[in-house]
């Protein structure tokens, strides 16, 4: 659920040359992967890969379901 914030506590951010994950420009270290092996950030990057790849199946679905129920609407309304 997206949250409004106003102008000023929007902080800026960038993405960190390791995981690939955005953080605070003002930040030295990433705090997803600084204190992370290789290995474990190797891992991380699969695991967000493959809950992207669910999400984006989840969507697909949802869009198919919304397209049907609307169609069934159609069709009810003009019996």
């Amino acid at each position: 659920m997206a949250t409004f914030l106003p102008p000023w506590l929007i902080r800026r951010t960038k993405p960190c040359a390791r995981c690939g994950l955005r953080h605070p420009e003002g930040e030295t270290e990433c705090p997803h992967c600084a204190e992370l092996s290789d290995a474990e950030v190797s891992h991380m990057q699969r695991r967000r890969a493959q809950e992207d790849e669910a999400n984006a199946r989840l969507g697909s679905a949802m869009s198919i379901g919304a397209a049907l129920l609307g169609v069934l609407v159609v069709i009810f309304a003009l019996m």
